[in-house]
């Protein structure tokens, strides 16, 4: 007999959620995608026939493979019965868990310095003894419509989820403070006053899941490529500004070897806020002020300049996917999906690190990533023309009419934010771009240190005669940074319009008569004239108007697009 089998893994708040550091992001991403691998692994060497993932090979399923894995995973099975297969999954599952946290203390064993922590080995075995969720589901597959089996064993699995299992802790965490991250396990390190740079700051608290996010990749060599924290990609353009320069070169060198980590020191040291000797000690720097005259001397307007202080989080979800996969009647025609879904993953990939970003996640139809300013917007436009190249072809021979879309919410945000802030930005920003008819549209959420967060937000695709937002954004970022004072905007132009949109109202509308653009009400006329005011209007500059109806959505989008430009304007 055929059954369809579906397993999900977890929990994904725990394995990704829970984090400081960019690492622990993305490893807790990764780790969470190696255990769904594992899972898919077993399965298909017991006989099973993947649906999701579909991998191209047996190679794809291996350990640090370059896929992907979603926490989900569909196969269809024939034989007696499931269990089997699913208790023997479960079982290489809680292996390669338990596998890689022994690792991690193997790695902290053999390091003196990690070794200060004085880690609590048995409250950590314990935590991992403990962690995790295994969920599994299976139905008949019923052969004239798997459509309907496939939405049966989601209900089933559902079902399974909502029935929630609660087991005491089995050790005694009273008198343990709790972990820094999330507050929900007890801290597994003794030393509170341990102080690892680039890893572990004095009074940091970990739990064994913590733990492993953090040390793990110090055992295996797997760091994040490049970046730790968002310092590390909000300075992206200030370092390649030294590269450029031999005498900022050489400075850059005297400054790293003053830290125990070299280069690889921590990147907000850069930043005047954290210009401090007890931040300094603490990042592990010998000698701080021969740092901080060397420092002085980079961010000198003459060399390096001042470092830029904010980056972008990027997440991007697929739209209309679950309509997509309903019109899908056939096994193969679900793994042909997949696999198209798997080749955009590869993708976004290239994608992210071509524009200096760092990919913390790509499964699917899901993405989450780093990215600095200066490159955010056009990130995100080759992503969403990626998706839509990639699924075209699938979709036109599965009969599927409505196209799939990417929507993706950016937030740009300070260094010294706290990850879980960040991350929270991010996802209102895409909330918002989900939210649009048809979805299928961008929205940036701006979060500077004072004031309220500013969000603008649109179609890709052009509106009638407004223009798609990054196209928008992109000819003001332009304007801004132009050599020539004909096309210049003004640096206040959006605070300017802010006031007008306060003082008149907010409606605007215009008509293109011969050519030229006219004012069909006051506020119209107002924002107009606030244009040819300056010594620099331009018939450039006033086309931004076209097909604009409100004045505050103007502001907001000349205020974003200004803060960009300064890093543009940087590289």
């Amino acid at each position: 007999m055929k059954y369809l089998i579906e397993i999900a893994v977890g929990p994904v708040q725990d394995f990704i959620a829970s984090a400081r550091k960019l690492r622990d992001l993305w490893f807790g991403s990764t780790l969470l995608s190696e255990l769904s691998k594992c899972v898919a692994k077993s399965m298909q060497s017991q006989g099973c026939s993947l649906i999701f993932p579909a991998p191209a090979n047996a190679a794809d399923l291996e350990f640090c493979s370059e896929l992907v894995v979603a926490n989900k995973i569909l196969a269809e099975y024939e034989g007696d019965d499931p269990r089997n297969v699913v208790n023997n999954a479960k079982k290489s599952w809680k292996d390669l868990l338990l596998q890689i946290s022994e690792e991690t203390l193997q790695a902290i064993d053999s390091n003196s310095r990690y070794r200060t922590m004085n880690v609590n080995v048995e409250l950590f075995r314990a935590q991992i003894a403990d962690f995790g969720e295994f969920f599994a589901a299976w139905v008949p597959v019923n052969q004239d419509d798997y459509g309907a089996s496939r939405h049966e064993v989601e209900k089933m699995l559902a079902g399974r989820k909502n029935l929630r299992e609660f087991y005491a802790p089995t050790w005694n965490g009273f008198g343990i403070p709790k972990n820094s991250l999330d507050g929900m396990r007890e801290t597994v390190i003794r030393n509170e006053k341990a102080c690892i740079s680039g890893l572990l700051k004095r009074n940091e608290k970990l739990d064994a899941i913590g733990l492993v996010k953090r040390f793990w990749t110090m055992k295996n060599k797997r760091r994040v490529k490049k970046f730790d924290d968002l310092a590390d990609i909000a300075s992206a353009s200030w370092f390649k500004r030294i590269e450029s320069n031999s005498e900022t070169q050489k400075l850059r060198k005297q400054f790293e070897a003053l830290f125990e980590d070299g280069e690889n020191f921590p990147k907000d040291a850069i930043y005047e806020e954290s210009t401090n000797q007890d931040t300094w000690l603490e990042y592990g720097c010998n000698n701080t002020l021969q740092a901080c005259e060397t420092l002085r001397k980079l961010r000198r307007k003459d060399m390096a300049g001042a470092p830029q202080k904010y980056s972008c989080v990027l997440l991007g979800d697929g739209d209309n996917m679950g309509a997509a996969i309903d019109k899908i009647k056939t096994k193969d025609g679900f793994q042909n999906f997949t696999k198209e879904l798997s080749l955009f993953a590869d993708k976004v990939k290239n994608i992210v690190e071509e524009n200096d970003g760092c990919l913390i996640y790509a499964g699917g139809d899901d993405v989450m990533a780093f990215v600095p300013m200066g490159t955010a917007l056009k990130c995100a436009d080759e992503l969403r023309l990626a998706f839509a190249e990639t699924m075209a072809p699938i979709c036109k021979s599965q009969g599927i009419t409505t196209l799939p879309t990417l929507s993706v919410g950016m937030a740009i945000v300070h260094h010294s934010e706290p990850l879980s802030n960040a991350l929270d930005y991010a996802r209102r920003a895409e909330k918002i771009a989900k939210n649009f008819d048809d979805k299928n549209a961008l929205a940036i959420s701006q979060n500077k240190r004072s004031g309220a967060p500013i969000v603008v937000s649109g179609k890709w695709e052009k509106q009638g005669d407004l223009p798609g937002l990054v196209e928008r954004m992109q000819k003001m970022i332009a304007q801004y940074t132009s050599d020539s004072d004909d096309s210049t905007l003004p640096s206040r132009l959006g605070y300017q319009l802010r006031e007008a949109y306060v003082e008149a109202g907010d409606k605007l509308e215009y008509k293109v008569n011969g050519g030229k653009l006219v004012p069909m009400n006051a506020q119209s006329a107002l924002v107009q004239r606030i244009f040819l005011q300056k010594k620099n209007a331009s018939e450039e500059m006033n086309q931004l108007l076209v097909g604009r109806t409100s004045i505050r959505k103007l502001s907001d989008e000349l205020v974003v697009a200004r803060q960009i430009a300064g890093v543009v304007s940087d590289v």
